[in-house]
């Protein structure tokens, strides 16, 4: 083998390499774009607090059905505005709400009855900024290892 022909195996290799990564990290960061449908399905214990905090986009949907003992629900949004508050005394609880601002939403639960409430539902919760690192780091490697493959089919 040549030195020109080894020359163009690692050009387009690296070229390859840095493309797939580019590529790869493009079409992560577009499903992480989606907000993500979270299961809320639980037991509550007697006596015991369960706070959800779902950091949804503006838009977004949850859905949240309690039964079960004696309890006390809260909701408020990003800002702390109470969106619904309620205790409920051996009923079934079903709200469904959108949310009207962006950010975390809290959703708070005390069982203050003697036997386990049952919880289920669904919340949207949208991209965490921490976990947009792991796709950026992919997209910037791919322009680095690019960058490498173009200097040295120059050299």
């Amino acid at each position: 083998m040549s030195h020109k022909s080894s020359k163009l195996i690692i050009f387009y290799s690296l070229l390859g390499a840095g493309f797939i990564f580019i590529v790869i990290g493009i079409i992560i960061v577009y499903s992480y774009s989606k907000p993500a449908e979270v299961p809320l399905h639980g037991i509550l214990n007697a006596g015991m607090t369960d706070i959800l905090t779902p950091n949804m986009n503006a838009g977004g949907m949850a859905n949240i059905i309690i039964k079960g003992s004696i309890f006390n629900v809260t909701i408020t949004d990003p800002i702390q505005h109470i969106i619904k508050s309620e205790t409920r005394r051996t009923s079934d609880f079903k709200y469904n709400f959108t949310a009207e601002r962006e950010g975390e939403h809290k959703i708070e639960i005390n069982n203050i009855g003697t036997s386990d409430i049952y919880i289920e539902g669904h919340a949207q919760n949208k991209l965490n900024v921490i976990a947009l690192s792991g796709p950026l780091m992919l997209i910037i490697t791919g322009i680095i290892i690019t960058g490498l493959a173009i200097r040295f089919k120059k050299q």
